[in-house]
């Protein structure tokens, strides 16, 4: 058996909704800094990411660098061109800006 309490059934169903609303408003409320901390979070780790990306790239570099002074043919050339020197087969072209 249902009794009909008229208005005020209404209004306790009403009050109900807006309890579960605030209770909603009061959670996203209260982690509403989590989330940006979190978000601020992730920028960071994405930055962190890339740097570490760059300096993997200036790791391969320099790497590279490193092995072309392990041939003779690379520091024969650049012991010539530090000393402006050329091979007997060689031209030597000297450019001066005026």
């Amino acid at each position: 058996m249902k009794v009909d309490l008229g208005v005020w059934d209404w209004l306790g169903r009403f009050i109900v909704v807006l309890l579960v609303a605030a209770a909603l408003v009061g959670l996203v409320v209260w982690y509403l800094p989590l989330i940006n901390l979190h978000e601020s979070r992730q920028n960071e780790l994405y930055q962190k990411r890339q740097d570490i990306l760059h300096e993997r790239e200036r790791i391969r570099q320099l790497t590279e660098e490193i092995q072309a002074f392990n041939r003779p043919e690379t520091i024969e050339r650049l012991a010539r061109e530090l000393a402006d020197h050329a091979r007997t087969n060689e031209v030597l072209f000297e450019f001066i800006d005026e």
